[in-house]
């Protein structure tokens, strides 16, 4: 609750017109804290040094993570819906089909070392398929899962 003692007043970049400098990175400070990105996104490097861009690395991919999952989503909604939408007029438009929106990794690092990876599982996993222990849509789901 709010007393008498409080004053509340909306917050307001401090611009000034003698040095134009400051007020950009201001600017560029309140964009990235709105957007949930360092600072260093945004082609600022005010005293950044490599641990401190690592270090800012999880919490942001995990961010941008969450919302190309959430994107994902909604793509699988509608495409879901679609498919409904189209089967009274289509009859090979299955309505209770299974659609999965999947986005790639959001890490070149990992992207790299996934590509390592699957350059060792593929033989177990082809080994496999020629077994007859998974079909070729099992075969290229894992691979493609693991190349990431």
């Amino acid at each position: 609750m709010e007393d008498e003692s409080e004053t509340w007043s909306v917050l307001a970049p401090q611009l000034a017109l003698h040095d134009a400098s400051e007020d950009g990175l201001s600017l560029k400070k309140i964009i990235a804290t709105g957007a949930g990105v360092p600072i260093h996104y945004l082609a600022e490097s005010e005293s950044a040094t490599n641990t401190t861009v690592q270090s800012s690395a999880l919490p942001t991919f995990r961010r941008l993570e969450q919302t190309q999952n959430f994107f994902c989503q909604i793509i699988q909604q509608i495409a879901q819906l679609a498919a409904q939408y189209r089967h009274p007029f289509d009859r090979l438009a299955l309505p209770r089909s299974r659609i999965e929106a999947i986005g790639p990794d959001m890490t070149e690092k990992y992207n790299a070392e996934l590509a390592l990876e699957v350059s060792h599982v593929y033989p177990a996993i082809a080994e496999l398929f020629d077994r007859g222990g998974i079909d070729k849509n099992e075969l290229l789901r894992l691979v493609y899962r693991m190349a990431g």
